[in-house]
C-alpha cells in the first residue's frame, strides 16, 4: 500500500486555516484514510484533488492526496480518461503540464520503429512471392510450400497488429505535438499581452508624473 499527500506539511496546515472547504477535504480525507484505506490491505483506494481560489486573487488552496494501491488509482484515472465527456478535461491538464520535453525522443523512436516494421513487412512480402515462385518452378513440394505460407500467414498477421498499434502511437503523438504547439503559441500571446499592459500601464505612470 503507497500513500502520497499534502496533508501534513506546515503550508497545508496553515492552507486549512484560512479555507474551511479544504479543512473539511482534509478531515475528509484523514477520516477516510483511517477508517477504511489503512486496514484494507492494499484492496481500497482514494484520489482527491481539491482547490479553492476564494483565498486571495492570486493565490488556490490545494488538498491532493492518493491512498492506496497506485495501479487501483491509475486505473480508475485510466476508466475517467476513456470518458469522452472528460477527454478535453484531461487534454487541458496536460497543455497546463506542459510535459512535452520528450517530443523529439518519441518522434526519433516511431520513426525508427516504422522503419524497422516496413523493412519486415517488405522482406515478409518478398519471401510470399519467392516461395510462390518456387512452387511454379518446382522447386520444393507441396507440404514445404504450405507449411511457409502457413507460417507467413501468421507472421503477417502479427505484423498487421504492431501497424495497428504504431497507428495508435503515431496518432497520439500527433495530437501531443499538436497541442504543444497550441500551448508555445497561447504562452507567446500571453507573454506579449503581459508585456503590452506593462509598457501600457508604464506610460500610464509616467504621465501621472
Amino acid at each position: 500500500m503507497t500513500e502520497q499527500n499534502n496533508l501534513d506539511n506546515c503550508e497545508a496546515q496553515q492552507v486549512r486555516q484560512q479555507s474551511e472547504f479544504l479543512k473539511q477535504v482534509s478531515d475528509f480525507a484523514e477520516y477516510m484514510h483511517k477508517e477504511y484505506i489503512k486496514g484494507s490491505d492494499g484492496d481500497m483506494s482514494l484520489f482527491i484533488s481539491a482547490g479553492d481560489k476564494t483565498m486571495g486573487e492570486e493565490h488556490v488552496g490545494r488538498v491532493q492526496c492518493i491512498m492506496g494501491q497506485e495501479w487501483m488509482v491509475a486505473a480508475g484515472l485510466a476508466s475517467w480518461l476513456k470518458d469522452g465527456d472528460h477527454r478535453d478535461l484531461f487534454r487541458a491538464a496536460r497543455r497546463m503540464a506542459d510535459d512535452y520535453d520528450d517530443l523529439p525522443e518519441r518522434r526519433k523512436e516511431l520513426r525508427r520503429q516504422r522503419r524497422v516494421l516496413y523493412t519486415m513487412m517488405t522482406v515478409s512480402v518478398l519471401w510470399v512471392c519467392a516461395i510462390i515462385l518456387f512452387q511454379v518452378f518446382g522447386i520444393g513440394n507441396w507440404i514445404t510450400t504450405v507449411s511457409n505460407l502457413l507460417l507467413m500467414t501468421y507472421v503477417g498477421l502479427q505484423l498487421w497488429a504492431l501497424r495497428a498499434d504504431l497507428k495508435r502511437k503515431l496518432a497520439r503523438f500527433h495530437t501531443d505535438e499538436s497541442d504543444h504547439r497550441c500551448n508555445m503559441i497561447e504562452h507567446g500571446i500571453r507573454e506579449a499581452m503581459q508585456r503590452f499592459f506593462s509598457k501600457f500601464q508604464r506610460e500610464q505612470d509616467d504621465e501621472e508624473e
